[in-house]
């Protein structure tokens, strides 16, 4: 049973990292996620089935359009095997529940808003309303099948804990400096990214956060060491908040029990 819902998982996952390369490439530019049909941004000549099968297409075809050669970018075979590897990992870590499909469209949606961050440095509206009102609609009633309607409240209060917590960061910020710092698309997208943590575990949405600040503390260093040395006579270069938020919050839903565990019991020592 396990194997099988791995398998389902993983099949599952790359069909929706499938349409979120599509979300990445249309949403930001306004453009229609529906119509028309996936087409090569070269040549603009219409994908065949075959060059849908997410990943493998990209493998077959040497990373290039069957039709002029262009070169396929490398970030839609690396969203669609990360969409599948996170809801495997959910699967497992949750097993047959009926709040998986929930977790899963959380997932997306933070891998989505992630990777459309990276690309433009906003969090999208477009994506992130809709992707949190189905994960809680799918996470309500899961909850209720699943008797664990109790979790919902610290759910609720994960959500709109934490993000009430940066944005006071990011007013605290903004009187000190003049400009803000971490923005509200950040602060929204906590509204997602603390809710499904503290489904898990109460402590969940506070692990969540350090987790992302210790990651973007990291991150951040390493990327500003990279971009000065390419750049050395460039200006401030922004930094994408919204992954390591993403990353917190994925790892405090994987293993925050197992991590809070650790450290309170090191302090126990």
């Amino acid at each position: 049973m396990t194997a099988l819902l791995a398998c389902s998982a993983a099949a599952f996952g790359l069909a929706v990292g499938s349409f979120l390369t599509v979300v990445m490439a249309r949403v930001p530019a306004g453009h229609s996620v529906v119509s028309p049909a996936r087409r090569c941004p070269a040549c603009l000549a219409g994908l065949r089935w075959f060059e849908n099968i997410p990943v493998l297409a990209f493998v077959a075809q040497g990373g290039r359009c069957r039709s002029c050669g262009a070169r396929i970018p490398w970030r839609y075979p690396a969203l669609e095997a990360v969409t599948a590897l996170a809801f495997v990992a959910l699967a497992l870590r949750l097993g047959a529940v009926w709040v998986l499909p929930a977790f899963c469209a959380y997932a997306a949606t933070a891998i989505a808003c992630a990777a459309i961050d990276i690309e433009t440095r906003r969090i999208p509206h477009k994506v992130l309303f809709p992707g949190l009102a189905l994960a809680t609609a799918l996470l309500l009633v899961g909850a209720a099948l699943d008797g664990s309607a109790d979790r919902l409240v610290w759910a609720a209060v994960g959500g709109l804990g934490t993000a009430a917590f940066l944005e006071v960061i990011d007013l605290a910020y903004a009187a000190l400096r003049g400009r803000t710092g971490i923005g509200f698309g950040d602060v929204k997208f906590m509204l997602l990214l603390g809710s499904f943590p503290g489904f898990v575990d109460p402590l969940g949405p506070v692990l969540a956060l350090f987790l992302a600040f210790a990651a973007g503390a990291v991150g951040g260093a390493v990327y500003l060491t990279l971009w000065r040395r390419d750049r050395p006579r460039a200006g401030p270069a922004a930094i994408p908040f919204g992954p390591f938020l993403a990353a917190g919050s994925f790892l405090a839903v994987l293993a925050g029990p197992l991590i809070l565990d650790w450290y309170l019991g090191s302090l126990g020592r």
